[in-house]
């Protein structure tokens, strides 16, 4: 959108009535479809003097009002393009981290409820740049949404492996590690084959090795999901849903 002043209260209200509008649902071959309607506007020419310039700034503000939840109005300021700017240089970073040996790996214990015993781990990803830890709630989204998170999760995959192999040699003991598996990753075309060579390159005992799959990978393309998941289990893999009850809640559905 485009206003010389987007604080004008009559273009506030055509606004308003306008997403009202959007948000009635209508009917697609028997369907109730709802919509809803996400803006960003620029001011003319306080955000730009030139087409150009006033539609990439209009950009920076409609993304920044989807990642806000959508169906509301976002007006351009420059702490969008700073933000924008930040998160291209984190990325870039992110990108030479496996290389450059920043991620590693933090185990968390996992105990038994019926006795409190040690029962395993869970595998925890973590950046270290230039001596201090960069919270994952910065990177992990970021990973995910660059497709970053399936080399990311590789990764985390084999330094797992390597350490169950290595605890194992040291103790004579098997020990079960939990990994979180993402969306991506879980989709990815490469993902069973590279586990497969993986437990056949390390001849780790496969039921070491969990796998937290969050309900909604399950729930989306459900067939082809069930089909993998099938294929993991055959490996001697444990399974775990991770984050139930965010979305579904049902075991009898999820079973």
């Amino acid at each position: 959108l485009f206003r010389t002043d987007c604080s004008d209260l009559a273009f506030a209200e055509a606004l308003s009535v306008l997403r009202d509008e959007v948000r009635n649902p209508y009917d697609c071959e028997g369907h109730e479809i709802y919509t809803t309607l996400s803006l960003g506007a620029v001011n003319y020419p306080q955000h730009g003097a030139n087409p150009d310039v006033l539609l990439r700034n209009a950009d920076a503000a409609l993304q920044a009002a989807r990642k806000a939840g959508g169906d509301r109005l976002e007006i351009y300021s420059q702490q969008l393009n700073a933000e924008a700017g930040e998160r291209l240089d984190m990325e870039a970073l992110l990108r030479h981290a496996v290389e450059r040996e920043e991620l590693e790996l933090h185990y968390q214990p996992q105990q038994s409820l019926a006795d409190g015993s040690l029962i395993g781990f869970e595998a925890l990803v973590r950046w270290r740049r230039h001596g201090k830890l960069i919270s994952p709630a910065e990177f992990i989204p970021l990973a995910e949404e660059s497709g970053l998170i399936v080399s990311i999760g590789n990764w985390v995959l084999e330094e797992a492996v390597r350490q169950i192999s290595v605890w194992q040699a040291e103790t004579g003991q098997r020990v079960a590690v939990a990994v979180n598996i993402s969306p991506r990753q879980f989709a990815a075309p490469g993902f069973l084959a590279h586990l497969e060579d993986l437990l056949t390159t390390t001849h780790v005992d496969p039921s070491c090795l969990e796998l937290e799959i969050t309900e909604s990978v399950m729930m989306e393309g459900a067939e082809s999901a069930i089909a993998l998941l099938h294929r993991l289990r055959a490996l001697g893999l444990k399974l775990a849903i991770d984050d139930f009850g965010t979305g579904y809640s049902s075991l009898a559905y999820l079973s």
